[in-house]
């Protein structure tokens, strides 16, 4: 893949992931495209101090995980090296022989027990989260080669985007949760506000624009910034959004203009 047509993906990708999107199972198909493995997989959460599991694993190239499976992963990651050494707190991408050799790797239950049936020796490893209790990161794997600086360099890029977008949405979680639900007049213009106490009661789009002297086009457009202002997604959530504001009675109405006013 070009790096052009690389940059721009994950620049679509981290804009998704900063409006709280999920986005793993996309960036594991970039990454394919981009570098390629044999099998590619985020794990969320993956808990490093023996804590209850709430691992959520997304598999390319690979069958899911057997119950078997996902249970071998949280008794054996607390002992893999390669694993502690991500757990560290220091987001990165690194590969597994930065850290070990692959003679070390095969000396141990992990290989034998999970990754040897299913052709992973080497991982090159992308951290998201990381500390002593949990681990979420990408892997890419591969069973005969090991991959390049230059490709580690490539999901290096990927990875900080995606981190900052994550943090960037995390931040914005917090900052809302303290603002409290927001009150109809600090999110939609007075216009826009006008077109969703409308809508509320029921009217159509010809129907609005008939009431304000508007243009059909311009009512359209002024849901649809309601939609993407509000985060609702049909007429009925922007209805209820309306209501539940407590702005339940119409703003005044500006004269009745030509069919062209905004």
């Amino acid at each position: 893949m070009e790096p052009s047509r690389l940059a721009r993906s994950a620049t679509d990708l981290a804009h998704a992931a900063a409006q709280g999107e999920p986005v793993l199972a996309d960036v594991l198909h970039l990454l394919d495209r981009a570098v390629g493995a044999d099998v590619l997989n985020s794990s969320v959460a993956v808990p490093m101090d023996g804590a209850p599991p709430r691992t959520t694993v997304t598999m390319l190239h690979a069958p899911p995980l057997t119950p078997d499976e996902e249970a071998g992963w949280v008794r054996l990651v607390p002992t893999h090296p390669f694993a502690r050494s991500l757990a560290d707190g220091r987001l990165r991408t690194a590969r597994l022989t930065d850290t070990m050799t692959i003679r070390e790797l095969e000396s141990l239950e992990v290989w034998e027990t999970l990754l040897r049936p299913r052709g992973s020796r080497y991982q090159l490893a992308a951290t998201l989260q990381a500390d002593a209790t949990a681990l979420t990161l990408i892997s890419l794997w591969r069973e005969h080669r090991d991959f390049s600086a230059e490709e580690g360099e490539l999901v290096e890029v990927v990875r900080r985007a995606l981190v900052a977008a994550l943090e960037f949405h995390s931040a914005m979680d917090r900052l809302r949760a303290l603002a409290g639900p927001p009150e109809s007049g600090d999110v939609l213009t007075p216009r826009q506000a006008q077109v969703c106490a409308l809508v509320a009661r029921g009217l159509t789009n010809a129907q609005v624009a008939t009431r304000l002297g508007l243009s059909e086009r311009t009512v359209r457009k002024h849901v649809e910034d309601a939609f993407a202002r509000t985060g609702c997604t049909s007429r009925t959530a922007l209805a209820l959004w309306w209501r539940s504001s407590g702005m339940v009675a119409d703003p005044p109405l500006s004269p009745r203009a030509s069919p062209t006013a905004s």
